[in-house]
């Protein structure tokens, strides 16, 4: 339920989204600060929590911390608490700043 996400950033408009063979790729880490967008011009603060690197376009498992009542969920029969959604998404799909994350919008 991103729509509603409290940490979003608002990018300047004049910010395009590029063509998918002029995209770069940052230099990945695991854990670190990343940002990624869906589109219209919001960025999504994440972190990346898995490369996989088994096919031929480098994939990554982010997290995105999202609003804490959208983030209860049972497990083995109890209520259990995690405050972030996965997404897997190309490489190039995600940015360091806001602005890079817009120009390689998903």
């Amino acid at each position: 339920m991103l729509k509603e996400f409290r940490y979003r950033v608002k990018v300047k408009p004049s910010v395009k989204s590029l063509p998918w063979s002029q995209r770069i790729t940052p230099d990945l880490k695991k854990a670190e600060k990343y940002y990624i967008s869906f589109g219209n011009n919001w960025a999504y603060p994440c972190f990346i929590d898995e490369i996989i690197n088994e096919f031929a376009l480098t994939e990554v498992r982010v997290k995105i911390q999202v609003k804490d009542q959208y983030a209860y969920f049972r497990e083995k029969g109890r209520m259990t608490y995690d405050p972030y959604e996965e997404r897997l998404v190309y490489a190039n799909e995600i940015g360091k700043t806001p602005e890079d994350a817009v120009r390689n919008s998903v």
